[in-house]
């Protein structure tokens, strides 16, 4: 997808700004979490040992249009979990199902914060989101053209990749 208007002010890193403020502040308040920004390199190093990952993708449109995907480790899936919804060690774990709606709503409030930040009151509106489990021994990926860009962070301590294509 793409918007005729992409970004209208400032330049690619006070995007990428705004996106790594707001996983910030929803890691924070949502899920009791420290995100940090991480340099590729870094999070390379982090993601080699991760050996299942979750992503998330949702739409958006509005004055920006396209697809925001968001890569967390399965272990960091079940921390979120856990303190989203208060689930005690002895708690049975929670279902895919379960599982696939909380990522899916941290990718659509990552992406609602984020577009709140950069698109300067306009209004827009997100797809449901949709959550896939990748396949053990996949990697993430890296922006590849001039309509996508990626945020890596850490959040404690475990890597996290945002990919925003345009």
């Amino acid at each position: 997808m793409s918007s005729q208007i992409w970004p209208t002010t400032g330049t690619p890193s006070d995007t990428a700004g705004a996106l790594n403020g707001a996983l910030a502040d929803v890691a924070e308040r949502s899920f009791f979490a420290m995100a940090e920004p991480c340099e590729r390199g870094a999070f390379d190093e982090l993601a080699a040992a991760v050996s299942q990952w979750h992503v998330s993708i949702v739409s958006f449109r509005g004055e920006l249009s396209g697809t925001m995907s968001c890569a967390i480790p399965a272990a960091l899936g079940t921390q979120f979990y856990d303190a989203f919804t208060g689930r005690a060690d002895d708690e049975p774990a929670p279902t895919a199902s379960l599982m696939a709606d909380l990522i899916g709503e941290l990718a659509n409030m990552v992406c609602g914060a984020w577009l709140t930040r950069v698109a300067q009151a306009q209004p827009f509106v997100l797809g449901q989101p949709k959550v896939v489990d990748m396949p053990e021994g996949w990697r993430p990926w890296t922006a590849s053209s001039a309509h996508e860009f990626e945020v890596a962070a850490s959040i404690d301590g475990q890597p996290v990749i945002i990919l925003v294509r345009h």
